[in-house]
């Protein structure tokens, strides 16, 4: 038998004070709202990316993953 006490609808369950160390919004309070924020901040970093002019040569730099990865999540980790 579940205990209906201490469950959460999915996408309910509140951050714990680990997961929200390094976290920009402070709005943010649920593992919903997070999962959207990376998404749409992904969703930009893949939008700025393709708008650019991109050989192999230069997806396969280390500076661009690094600031691929930085606009992926920047606005929402520190």
């Amino acid at each position: 038998m579940t205990d209906h006490l201490f469950s959460h609808p999915e996408g309910a369950t509140p951050l714990d004070p680990d997961e929200v160390d390094g976290l920009l919004p402070t709005y943010l309070s649920t593992r919903e709202e997070l999962n959207i924020a990376e998404q749409t901040n992904i969703a930009h970093a893949v939008l700025a990316a393709a708008r650019q002019k991109l050989t192999v040569e230069k997806i396969l730099t280390d500076g661009f993953v690094r600031t691929l990865h930085k606009n992926m999540f920047g606005q929402v980790w520190s």
